[in-house]
């Protein structure tokens, strides 16, 4: 049995049920064996992005990487995954250790080898490891689940030459153990005494809905409680927008406590809020962050339900103003409008009701109203952008269902849509892309304005092209839209030509937010 085979069994043994590779010359070792969990990918951002996808639908997420340029090309996706808590495990070949025979029998064999290749990854990585050795195959990979695993989770990154795959090795059946932390007893009334003393606390979170445990852990304490949750679609959707304690705004200078949950950038600047604050997340410190000034009254390192499971607290005398309400009222003026307002066509498309919504800093989840443990998806925190369209597809194999992806237009082009197509439609995957479409970098436009006080010079606007045409190529269904009252109408027939096997792409003409 040679290291490769064991590689893919030690896989299997993981539960890991897919590989996402665009394969390449260091990979030929996995290529002649029976490895039908390969999945074929034009591009390592889809790659990536689709293991992404598998993680946050709870299946954990699993790449191959060329060398160099497939490491190169994967570094943004590689990023998100780092700085949002997502645990993957990536693999990569090395060029060839050895010259002639099994080793370098290519010229960039040669050209592509650089001094340290892990180095490449090390600072968005929580391990990056080589497997020097073909006996090391399983123990390396059995370890470098356990890192991606333990709290806080995150990708490793694994790299092996082609004479180490396929060397000699054996399967020796090893376990995997992860690891989390917990609240001490004293924390835990600490929290509780720090609660009842207050008159109105909030809940702030970002992404402690992002694991199953923790969604309903919140939701629980929250009602029970009844604390209102600010942020109830963060990265992650953290409680139902119907539920009763969802708030879509508040003035955190009114509140005497602010529970912080899973957020490292609640508001800002650091020192905007007065009241107390308690931390409560797996890393408080957010210690691979060089500058943090969020400093907390009580910072406790813990996983979400570990403390709110074991929290008992008197309920407070707090009633929700009903949002929805006047939502309604707003969306109804919004949909008369001469321009689609993006306040609108989030509202439309949660009337689709999608399984997910991979959204790309576009939609407003507070419109789409998203009710499900991992139906919302966005914002990953290092913000590289394109990572929605092959998250769709990871995310759909594992759950399935019917996938609405939102992206701005930059988005979309830097996704590399060419390469979600093909997979897309090799795979027969049920999803809608939307593009918002503002003709330019609304983000870098408004900050311009709010840091100089000055309007944008014209280079931050672009000419419009029918940049979502291009899915015809893949027989794919396009429209676009540029009146509000054609929306409602292009949705559904999208969602139709979805659902018959097509991936279907809808442009829509935006004002700005």
């Amino acid at each position: 049995m040679n290291a490769a085979q064991v590689i893919i069994k030690t896989l299997r043994g993981l539960g890991i049920k897919r590989v996402f590779s665009t394969t390449g010359t260091d990979h030929v070792a996995f290529l002649v064996e029976d490895f039908p969990e390969l999945v074929l990918v034009k591009h390592e951002l889809e790659a990536i992005s689709a293991a992404i996808g598998s993680s946050l639908k709870g299946e954990m997420g699993c790449a191959l990487l060329h060398t160099v340029p497939g490491t190169g090309n994967s570094l943004g996706a590689i990023m998100n995954a780092f700085t949002s808590r997502i645990p993957l495990i990536i693999m990569a070949g090395i060029a060839p250790i050895t010259e002639g025979g099994i080793g370098k029998n290519l010229r960039t064999h040669w050209t592509q080898e650089v001094k340290d290749q892990r180095e490449i990854v090390r600072q968005i990585t929580k391990l990056d490891m080589e497997i020097k050795d073909p006996l090391m195959a399983e123990q390396v990979l059995v370890r470098a689940y356990s890192v991606a695993m333990s709290e806080p989770r995150g990708p490793v990154y694994i790299a092996f030459s082609r004479e180490v795959s396929l060397g000699e090795s054996q399967i020796r059946n090893k376990k995997p153990s992860y690891y989390e932390p917990g609240p001490t007893l004293d924390k835990i009334n600490k929290v509780k005494e720090m609660i009842e003393e207050s008159e109105n606390p909030i809940i702030v979170t970002w992404r402690a809905g992002r694991r199953r445990q923790w969604f309903h852990s919140l939701k629980s304490f929250a009602e029970r409680s009844n604390i209102p949750v600010m942020n109830f679609a963060g990265e992650v959707l953290n409680y139902p927008s119907t539920g009763k304690m969802s708030i879509v705004n508040a003035d955190l200078n009114k509140n005497d406590l602010i529970i912080v949950v899973e957020s490292e950038v609640p508001w800002s600047p650091p020192d905007k809020v007065k009241g107390s604050v308690i931390k409560v997340d797996v890393d408080p410190l957010y210690s691979y962050l060089p500058t943090y000034g969020f400093d907390c009254t009580l910072c406790i390192q813990s996983t979400v339900s570990s403390l709110f499971d074991n929290l008992q607290v008197r309920k407070k005398d707090f009633e929700v103003k009903d949002w929805r309400k006047e939502l309604k009222m707003e969306v109804e003026k919004l949909s008369s409008m001469s321009k689609v307002n993006p306040r609108y066509l989030s509202w439309e498309i949660g009337r689709l009701k999608p399984d997910t919504i991979y959204n790309e800093y576009v939609l407003n989840p507070v419109y789409a109203m998203p009710e499900n443990f991992a139906s919302y998806f966005a914002d990953l925190s290092s913000n590289h952008l394109g990572w929605t369209l092959g998250a769709s597809i990871g995310g759909a194999l594992v759950s399935g269902g019917y996938s609405v992806v939102t992206m701005g237009d930059g988005a979309f082009i830097l996704g590399v849509p060419e390469a979600f197509y093909d997979l897309a439609v090799s795979l027969s995957i049920p999803v809608t892309v939307v593009i918002y479409d503002n003709s330019g970098y609304l983000a870098v436009e408004e900050n311009v304005e709010a840091v100089t006080d000055r309007t944008p010079l014209e280079g931050v606007k672009y000419k419009r092209f029918k940049i979502g045409e291009t899915v015809k190529a893949f027989n794919g269904f396009y429209r676009l839209v540029e009146e509000p009252c054609e929306v409602p109408d292009a949705l559904r027939e999208a969602k139709r030509e979805t659902m018959m096997g097509k991936i279907s792409v809808v442009q829509v003409i935006t004002q700005g937010r």
